[in-house]
C-alpha cells in the first residue's frame, strides 16, 4: 500500500505480510520525507489484531544509494 500527500513532500510505503493462519502477521512501513532528506523504517509485528512497532531507524534516503 502506498500513500503520499498532495504536495509530494512525503510518501509512505506499507508492506504487509500474511500467512494461511491469520490475515496479517507483519507490516514494514517506510516513510520518505523529501524536505528533510529522511527515510524512516518501521517494522511491526501483528499480535491479537494489534500492530506492535519493533524498532524505528532513520537515515538519509538521498545518500543511501552510494
Amino acid at each position: 500500500m502506498t500513500e503520499e500527500d498532495e504536495t509530494g513532500d512525503w510518501i509512505v510505503y506499507g508492506h504487509y505480510m500474511i500467512d494461511s493462519e491469520e490475515p496479517v502477521v507483519g507490516l514494514t512501513r517506510t516513510i520518505n520525507v523529501l524536505p528533510g532528506d529522511l527515510t524512516q523504517d518501521e517494522p511491526y509485528v501483528i499480535e491479537g489484531g494489534k500492530a506492535k512497532k519493533q524498532t524505528s531507524k532513520s537515515r538519509s534516503w538521498l545518500h543511501s544509494e552510494s
